[in-house]
C-alpha cells in the first residue's frame, strides 16, 4: 500500500484536500508505485490511499484525520 498524506486547515475542508491531488499528481503516484513494484517478480496487490489531515489552529482542536482507501 502507498499513502499520500495531505494536511490542510479545517476551514478548507476534506473536499479541498482531495481536489488538490490533480490528475498529474495521481499519474506521478501511479508511476512511482509501479516503478517500486517492478523490483518484484510478481506484482503484489497494491493500492494508493490518501490520508487527509485537517487542522484547526484557531481552536487548537485535535486534528481530524480521514483515510480514503484506493483513492488513486
Amino acid at each position: 500500500m502507498f499513502v499520500e498524506v495531505k494536511t490542510r486547515r479545517a476551514l478548507s475542508g476534506r473536499r479541498d484536500v482531495i481536489d488538490n491531488i490533480t490528475e498529474a499528481k495521481r499519474q506521478r503516484l501511479r508511476r512511482l508505485a509501479l516503478t517500486y513494484l517492478a523490483r518484484f517478480r510478481r506484482v503484489p496487490p497494491h493500492r494508493i490511499d490518501i490520508v487527509a489531515v485537517l487542522l484547526d489552529p484557531d481552536t487548537g482542536a485535535k486534528p481530524k484525520i480521514e483515510h480514503i482507501a484506493a483513492a488513486v
